[in-house]
Parts: structure tokens; sequence; C-alpha cells
């Protein structure tokens, strides 16, 4: 049989023991509180940054669009292009007057 004091002795151990544990868990509690804190940050900085990569592409992405509109206008407008359009048009109008010439001698 144990007695008493030895008992109280006892208790007191556990109870030092699980003062121990519970300064541990407070310890770890708030590591990890200020872990998840400095997280969110990490977050919100990453957020941070991707909007601005994302305004920064779409930016990039108008100019793009708008150097392809200007390159189409100039290669519809190119010198090869225009002496096409030309050439055709010279041969409707020599097609043209060659039919008003054959309608003229036959009158």
């Amino acid at each position: 049989m144990t007695s008493i004091s030895e008992s109280v002795c006892e208790l007191q151990r556990i109870n030092g023991g699980l003062a121990n544990t519970l300064r541990k868990l407070r310890d770890e509690i708030e590591r990890l509180e200020k872990e998840k804190a400095d997280l969110f940050k990490e977050i919100e900085s990453l957020k941070a940054t991707g909007k601005e990569r994302v305004s920064t592409l779409r930016e990039e992405i108008e100019t793009l669009r708008s150097e392809v509109k200007v390159f189409r206008k100039l290669i519809d407008t190119s010198p090869e292009k225009a002496f096409e359009e030309h050439h055709i048009t010279d041969e409707r109008s020599t097609a043209g007057s060659k039919h008003k010439k054959r309608k003229s001698r036959a009158e």
C-alpha cells in the first residue's frame, strides 16, 4: 500500500508533467500561428505579384494585337499587293477598252 505522501508526490509529478506538456503545446501553437500568418503574408504577396504579371501580359497582348493589325494593313498595302491589284485593275480596264473598241467597230 502506498502512503498518502507518496500519492501526493506522484500527483505533483504528474501535474508538473502536464504543465510542462501544456507549456510546450502553447509554444508550438504560437509558433504555428506565426508560421500561418507568415504564409498568409506570402500568399498575399504572391497574389499581388501574379496580378501585376497578368496586367503586364494583358498590356503586351494588346500591344501585339495592335502590331498585328498594323502589319496586316501593311501587307494589304504592300507594293507587291498594290502591283497585283493594279495589274488586275489594268487588265479589267484593258478588257473593257477592247470591248468598247469592238462595239464601236461593229457600229
